[in-house]
């Protein structure tokens, strides 16, 4: 797993670190991809070409639908905003959760990178969110 995704453009990633990541996918019986969180859209059809992808995770403004198309079988993770878990409505949350749940599920929600000043009440309340929404599908 690497995250070197979004520092670079997706031809340069295609260029200079698939053929690594291809070399060490082939150690293994699934390999993963982390893109901290980025919108990896443009990287969906260079790393289809990692056949054992096992994990790939992405933010929400990732095609996540053609994620999830070509990546049947991989564990697929969203990693959700701090920010959105700050700043934004718990009816909101809920909005962003269902269309995370739709066009990406069954995955994971990752809340990561959850800054102090963020209250365990509303961590709570959005991890109640997604288990009512989890249990519904």
């Amino acid at each position: 797993s690497d995250c070197v995704i979004n520092m670079i453009s997706a031809d340069m990633y295609e260029e200079f670190v698939l053929p690594y990541d291809l070399a060490i996918s082939k150690q293994f019986q699934h390999f993963g991809i982390h893109t901290c969180n980025w919108n990896a859209t443009p990287y969906i059809h260079k790393l289809e070409k990692i056949e054992k992808m096992g994990y790939i995770d992405m933010g929400m403004d990732t095609d996540m639908e053609e994620m999830r198309r070509v990546f049947p079988e991989a564990r697929r993770a969203c990693l959700y905003s701090p920010v959105k878990v700050e700043q934004l409505s718990l009816e909101e949350i809920e909005k962003d959760l269902r269309k995370i749940a739709g066009d990406l599920g069954p995955c994971d929600l990752v809340l990561a990178d959850m800054e102090t000043n963020i209250p365990d009440q509303r961590i709570q309340d959005v991890l109640k969110i997604a288990e009512k929404i989890s249990n519904e599908m």
